[in-house]
């Protein structure tokens, strides 16, 4: 029996292959040439995740050749097309968002295409993973900070989601001024969440009640952004606060910078801004 359904399966596949325009795998002068999904149907159901799991392995063996932005578009083709058969095929989400995205410089190519192929993934599973790699895409590379926030709210209330990931979002929440987003959902987790949990969150609510403050320190990114624009040294940075005269002298005795571009106000773990680098990445159109 088991050598019935192997032939079933394998003649399935040549079927598809057949009345695709070109083999798996080959790639046509747009782009790599995929099997039409109204082709596969011809399967049947019931074969539908033999043949995704036979095309994963096509993509596997494909993930080396990416290298270049297009080679990494046809790799998102390839894992849209896996996930339309499997739409619970948690591994080619994760590949295909991690593969496809090529930085050539200081730019990120098909990094809102992998974070749509996130989206999708998390309309199917509620994995906290996938919800962890889209944020990364929308805080650090698209500059979305609100969408980022509002992923790992998301993902924070999944089933195994550790607690810093809605640590992240109240952080990145409050940098972006959005203080009562950031203490609303702080106290839903305290309300939700076990005795670890309810510890975490209420020094973060302690934290965010110290607005004042925060403000203060999120009024110099300003003068801060500005002097990104050549490469200065952290002294030459601080000087030039100083001189500014944009923040209060005893707000400026507390802020600390460091090499990755943060600063932070001294005495909390919450109040930090995080600096735009002279090379930070940038999402291609």
């Amino acid at each position: 029996m088991p050598r019935v359904a192997l032939g079933v399966c394998a003649l399935g596949f040549a079927a598809i292959v057949a009345l695709s325009s070109k083999p798996p795998g080959a790639v046509a002068p747009g782009g790599l040439s995929v099997p039409n999904p109204q082709f596969v149907s011809v399967i049947g159901n019931s074969n539908i995740a033999m043949i995704a799991d036979l095309y994963w392995i096509q993509m596997c063996a494909s993930a080396v050749t990416v290298r270049t932005p297009e080679r990494g578009k046809d790799f998102l083709a390839w894992a849209n097309f896996v996930t339309d058969l499997d739409p619970r095929f948690y591994w080619a989400y994760m590949m295909g968002a991690l593969v496809s995205t090529v930085q050539v410089g200081n730019v990120v190519h098909n990094a809102h295409a992998a974070a749509a192929l996130l989206r999708k993934g998390l309309s199917k599973l509620s994995r906290f993973e996938l919800a962890l790699q889209l944020a990364y895409l929308q805080l650090l590379v698209l500059n979305h900070r609100e969408d980022a926030a509002a992923t790992l709210r998301e993902g924070a209330q999944m089933t195994g989601a550790p607690p810093y990931l809605g640590l992240l979002a109240t952080q990145i929440l409050s940098v972006a001024g959005n203080y009562e987003a950031a203490e609303t959902f702080a106290k839903r987790m305290v309300a939700t969440g076990d005795a670890t949990t309810k510890e975490i969150f209420e020094q973060r609510l302690r934290e965010l009640q110290d607005q004042p403050a925060l403000k203060l320190a999120l009024a110099g990114q300003g003068a801060l952004d500005k002097r990104l624009a050549r490469r200065a040294t952290l002294p030459e940075l601080v000087a030039s606060l100083r001189s500014d005269g944009q923040i209060p002298q005893e707000t400026l005795a507390r802020l600390r910078l460091d090499e990755s571009g943060t600063v932070q106000l001294e005495g909390s773990k919450m109040l930090q801004v995080f600096i735009r680098p002279t090379d930070q990445v940038t999402a291609a159109p």
